[in-house]
C-alpha cells in the first residue's frame, strides 16, 4: 500500500472519529455551538503553523501525527465534558495533519496528486462522521476509538517498512532568508486560502443543507483532479481555468448541478496551493502546510462572529472566486522562476534558486 492511500485513509478515519464525537457527544451537551465551533477550529487548524514548525525540527512526521491520534483518541473516547472533547481532539487533529502532511509533502517531490489526493480524503472522513455522529445516542465512543486505533496503525506500520528508526526525510532548517519575491508569492497564496475557506464555510445555498453529500462529493473530486491536473497541465492553466470556472458557475449556483460544479471547480486549486507553498519553503514544509492551515482558520473566522466581508449570495462567491483568481495567478507567476528550478534541482541547490541580491529575514 502507497505512501499516499495510508496517509489518506488515515486522515478520513481520523476526521471520521473526530466529526463522530462532536456531534454525537459534544454539541449535543453544550449550549453555544459558536464557541464550541471556534475553540475546535483554533485547536485543528489555528495551531497548525507552530506545530508546523515543530515537525519541521523534530524530523519525525509520522511520530507526530501518531501522537495526534492518541491524542484525539482520549479527546473522542475518554473526555467527560464537551470543551475537553473538542480541545483535545482538535489538538489531535492538528498534530496528525502537520505530521501527515509534511509527510506527504516530502512524499510529493515533484508530483501535485499525492497532496490532492490526501487533501481530499478529509471531506469523506468529516462526511461520514456527522452524518453517524448526528443519528447516534450520546457517550458513543466505540466508533471514534476504532476508527483512530486503525489509522494509527496504518501509519505505523507504514513508516516502520520504510524506516523503523521512524526518522524522515526533512531538510534541515534554515536561516529565514527569502527574496522579496518568495514573501510576496507566499502571502498571496495564504490570501488565496483565506478566501477559498471563507467561501467554502459559508456557503449558504438552498440545496447545501439537503444534500451535503453533495459538497463531500464535489471537494472531493475536486481536490483529487486538482493534483492531476496540475501535474498534467501544469499548475497556472489549472488554477487559472477552474477558478474561472467557478466565477462563471457560481452565478448560477442555487441550481444543484451547477452550484456542486462550482464547489468542484474552487476545490481543484487547494493541493496547488499547498503544493506551491512547499516548494516555496523546501526545509520548513510543516510550517507551510501549517500556514495554510491557519489561513482556513482565519477564513472561518468572520463567519463565526457573523462579520460579512463578502456576500453569502451567489454573487458574492462570484467576487470571492475571482479575488482567488488574482491572487493566485499572481502567486504563481511570482513562484514560477523559484518552483520551475526546484523541479529540476536536487535539494542542496533549492536554496540557491530561491535567492536574490535583494533578500530580507522574515521573523
Amino acid at each position: 500500500m502507497s505512501t499516499t492511500v495510508v496517509y489518506a485513509l488515515a486522515h478520513a478515519l481520523l476526521d471520521f472519529a473526530c466529526a463522530f464525537a462532536y456531534f454525537a457527544n459534544a454539541a449535543p451537551n453544550f449550549s453555544d455551538w459558536a464557541i464550541l465551533a471556534l475553540i475546535y477550529n483554533l485547536c485543528a487548524f489555528g495551531l497548525q503553523a507552530p506545530l508546523g514548525l515543530l515537525a519541521d525540527r523534530l524530523n519525525y512526521n509520522a511520530a507526530l501525527a501518531i501522537l495526534g491520534c492518541l491524542v484525539a483518541a482520549v479527546g473522542c473516547g475518554f473526555a467527560l465534558h464537551p470543551l475537553a472533547l473538542v480541545i483535545l481532539a482538535g489538538l489531535g487533529s492538528a498534530l496528525f495533519y502537520v505530521g501527515s502532511g509534511t509527510e506527504i509533502l516530502n512524499y510529493s517531490q515533484n508530483k501535485c496528486l499525492p497532496v490532492g489526493i490526501f487533501l481530499a480524503s478529509g471531506s469523506v472522513g468529516w462526511y461520514f462522521g456527522t452524518s453517524l455522529g448526528c443519528t447516534q445516542p450520546t457517550e458513543t465512543a466505540v466508533w471514534p476509538i476504532l476508527a483512530i486505533l486503525t489509522a494509527t496503525a496504518l501509519v505505523a506500520v507504514c513508516q516502520y517498512k520504510k524506516d523503523p528508526s521512524f526518522k524522515s526525510d526533512n531538510l534541515p532548517c534554515q536561516a529565514w532568508d527569502f527574496s522579496k519575491i518568495a514573501c510576496i508569492a507566499s502571502l498571496l497564496l495564504i490570501l488565496a486560502t483565506i478566501l477559498r475557506s471563507y467561501i467554502g464555510c459559508g456557503l449558504a445555498l438552498p440545496w447545501v443543507k439537503t444534500s451535503p453529500w453533495l459538497v463531500m462529493l464535489a471537494l472531493f473530486v475536486g481536490q483529487s483532479i486538482g493534483g492531476f491536473c496540475s501535474d498534467r497541465f501544469g499548475l497556472m492553466k489549472t488554477a487559472s481555468l477552474s477558478l474561472l470556472v467557478a466565477s462563471v458557475l457560481f452565478v448560477w449556483s442555487e441550481n444543484t448541478i451547477v452550484g456542486l460544479l462550482a464547489i468542484l471547480s474552487l476545490a481543484i486549486s487547494t493541493p496547488i496551493v499547498f503544493w506551491t507553498l512547499a516548494k516555496i519553503m523546501p526545509d520548513k514544509r510543516g510550517l507551510s502546510f501549517g500556514l495554510l492551515g491557519g489561513s482556513m482558520f482565519l477564513g472561518f473566522l468572520p463567519l463565526d462572529f457573523n462579520v460579512t466581508i463578502l456576500a453569502q449570495t451567489p454573487y458574492g462567491y462570484v467576487v470571492g472566486s475571482l479575488l482567488m483568481l488574482a491572487s493566485l495567478y499572481v502567486a504563481l507567476r511570482l513562484a514560477y522562476d523559484i518552483v520551475k528550478p526546484i523541479d529540476q534541482s536536487s535539494p542542496k541547490d533549492i536554496r540557491s534558486d530561491m535567492m536574490s541580491d535583494h533578500t530580507i529575514i522574515v521573523g
